[in-house]
């Protein structure tokens, strides 16, 4: 299921990716070409990019590409890298719940009614990236507990 999961998000950000392109290519056209910039395809750019870097982060997150400092960490035991990963995966778990979706969804909710203004979509759709990088990093920093859990269970014995 999470390879899929990681395919899914894989070819959203990429077909995500390409639409910002094609917009910015438009929005430089219509700026310097036609003389008439388009609001559409900035604000457009500014929500999508929103939404690919909250899909984006915890895909990242999960695969074990985000920034980290393991200089020490590498230098220890693999009980201690384990020991560490599932700190980190709790701090993760903590942090996704409490802010990304707790705050988002309160984030939302202030936002119920307001609209942006030139594509006249509803704000809150902006908000739930945030509920929606925390729902998935919840579910990654899970997997790596758990992962983690039985590296240490595997060295007990």
């Amino acid at each position: 299921m999470i390879k899929a999961l990681n395919k899914f998000i894989e070819w959203i950000t990429a077909v995500g990716m390409g639409a910002l392109v094609l917009a910015c290519i438009w929005q430089v056209a219509s700026r310097y070409i036609i003389g008439k910039p388009s609001t559409v395809t900035e604000e457009l750019m500014r929500y999508g990019l929103i939404w690919i870097t909250m899909l984006a982060s915890p895909y990242a997150y999960g695969k074990g590409k985000q920034l980290v400092i393991t200089f020490l960490v590498k230098k220890g035991s693999e009980r201690f890298q384990a020991i560490i990963g599932v700190l980190v995966g709790a701090i993760t778990a903590a942090f996704s719940i409490g802010i990304l979706i707790i705050g988002g969804f309160k984030v939302s909710n202030n936002a119920i009614g307001q609209v942006s203004s030139s594509m006249q979509i509803p704000m809150q759709f902006l908000y739930y990236s945030l509920v929606l990088s925390g729902i998935l990093m919840l579910l990654y920093a899970i997997i790596g507990i758990k992962d983690d859990t039985k590296k240490l269970q595997h060295m007990r014995q």
